[in-house]
């Protein structure tokens, strides 16, 4: 299934539900050839790669204000990657840099330890490729 339909889902799913507060979402898809993403709102997706993959991201969420058009980006797929998917309770520097030669838990760690926000929950999710 399209990352484009999963939100779409998602946005039906919110709209049909007494949960009435905007979700923003952050996907991403490892196929063999490429990477897809899709975020949504407030939220922050890193991927570090000797190739240099940029990530944009989308204005709005799902549920209240959706955007009109959920757009998908694919990238070819990078020999090694680590990638990080990660909510609004973190502030990262404009110049962070994701190592792909440490482990995917030493690089969450990292993460929070550096840009956590001390009035805000954090979720992180960090794989490799």
């Amino acid at each position: 299934m399209p990352l484009s339909d999963i939100a779409r889902l998602i946005d039906a799913g919110l709209k049909t539900s007494a949960y009435d507060r905007p979700v923003d979402i952050a996907m991403i898809r490892v196929l063999p050839e490429q990477l897809e993403f899709c975020a949504i709102g407030n939220v922050g997706v890193l991927v570090e790669s000797t190739s240099g993959i940029s990530v944009p991201l989308q204005d709005g969420n799902l549920g209240p204000m959706p955007p009109k058009e959920i757009r998908v980006h694919r990238v070819p797929r990078p020999g090694r990657f680590t990638a990080a998917l990660h909510s609004d309770g973190l502030s990262l520097p404009h110049e962070f840099i994701l190592d792909i030669n440490s482990s995917a838990d030493h690089v969450a760690r990292q993460l929070y330890d550096v840009s956590a926000l001390p009035d805000d929950d954090a979720t992180i999710v960090v794989f490799r490729g």
